[in-house]
């Protein structure tokens, strides 16, 4: 069974539209919004900004990993040279590379 909707008049009309309009923003509302959305927008980082961040943090990070690396195939030849790994751990391990040598 169907339910019938209210027919709407004329005046029922301009009432919903006459409140509707009862609610907008003033002027005064709109100036203060506008003045929040520049404090937004002075506080607000650019695309450049965060591209040269990402790329300083991306450097810090591979000289980091160049150290570790360093650090590690030190190790390998300490421990191969006490004998410690055979010539073909030390082999396994070596052609794991980070980074290539430039040797």
């Amino acid at each position: 069974m169907k339910t019938k909707k209210p027919k709407i008049t004329l005046e029922k009309l301009a009432q919903m539209i006459n409140k509707g309009f009862e609610t907008t923003a003033t002027k005064t509302d709109l100036e203060t919004v506008k003045t929040e959305v520049k404090e937004i927008k002075a506080e607000m980082v650019t695309k450049t900004f965060l591209e040269d961040k990402l790329a300083d943090l991306e450097g810090n990070v591979v000289l980091r990993q160049r150290k570790e690396d360093k650090k590690v195939n030190m190790i390998i030849e300490f421990l191969k040279k006490k004998k410690i790994l055979t010539s073909a751990e030390t082999r396994m391990l070596q052609e794991i590379k980070v980074f290539p040598s430039l040797k």
